[in-house]
C-alpha cells in the first residue's frame, strides 16, 4: 500500500487548543524514501476514516477532534 500524507485542522479536547496543519499518515512506511516519521503526528488506514472522524466530533476515543484535512500530493508540500 502507497503511503498517503494529510495535512489536519482541528483542536485538543481539552483545552480547546488549535490543531494545524499536523501531518497524518495512511502507513508507517516511507513514501519514496521520505523519512518523516518524526513529524507524523497520527496514523490512519484511510481518508474514509479521517471523514468518520469528522463527523463523530468529540465523539471519538482520541484526545483531540479533527475538523478538516487535505490531502498532501507533492513532496515538497511536506517540507514547508
Amino acid at each position: 500500500m502507497t503511503s498517503r500524507y494529510f495535512a489536519v485542522n482541528g483542536y485538543w479536547k481539552d483545552d480547546k487548543s488549535s490543531i494545524d496543519g499536523y501531518i497524518v499518515s495512511t502507513s508507517e512506511e516511507p513514501k519514496d524514501g521520505c523519512d518523516l516519521m518524526d513529524e507524523i503526528f497520527f496514523y490512519f488506514t484511510s481518508a474514509e476514516e479521517l471523514d468518520e472522524m469528522i463527523a463523530r466530533g468529540e465523539e471519538t476515543g482520541e484526545d483531540f477532534v479533527i475538523t478538516h484535512y487535505e490531502e498532501i500530493t507533492e513532496l515538497y508540500d511536506l517540507t514547508r
